[in-house]
């Protein structure tokens, strides 16, 4: 069961962002590779990611969609159909573990870690990159076992 969620979760942040796929080669942005300081998110990033996560698992595609930037490569068909098929094999979020925020590929990523309905073995992580205007970029999902490695952060 952890591959069938680990490879929705690559579907689903690749599709969400082509830039983002989480492959090793990935070029980091800019800022990124020369270890420079990131733009500050908005004030109420928190609020922002929160109501993206409410978002998501009620299947408010279009809401999603309109707070995603214009090159954003998922449709709204593609992402329900995600949806359904990771709340098919998670079930649905019961309690949230753990908020916070990291950098991973340059940006910011809220990493949201919850136990869910119909996955016991261990908690689930929602990581969704979130950028300084306040649109989401891209987003991912894989059991906490399996989080991608994030990037200190710089002063």
């Amino acid at each position: 069961m952890y591959r069938r969620i680990a490879v929705t979760a690559v579907l689903l942040s690749a599709a969400a962002s082509p830039a983002l796929a989480q492959n090793a080669g990935a070029q980091l942005p800019p800022a990124a590779a020369a270890g420079t300081q990131l733009t500050r998110l908005p004030a109420d990033s928190v609020a922002i990611a929160r109501r993206f996560v409410g978002w998501l698992w009620s299947t408010q595609v279009d809401s999603l969609l309109a707070h995603s930037p214009p090159d954003t490569a998922m449709t709204r068909d593609v992402l329900t159909n995600q949806i359904s098929q990771i709340v098919g094999q998670i079930g649905v979020e019961q309690e949230v573990v753990e908020e916070r925020w990291v950098r991973r590929n340059g940006r910011r990523q809220y990493w949201r870690t919850s136990r869910y309905s119909d996955f016991a073995q261990e908690p689930i992580v929602l990581r969704l990159v979130i950028l300084p205007d306040g649109r989401m970029a891209g987003m991912g999902l894989n059991p906490l076992s399996q989080v991608p490695p994030t990037e200190p952060e710089v002063p």
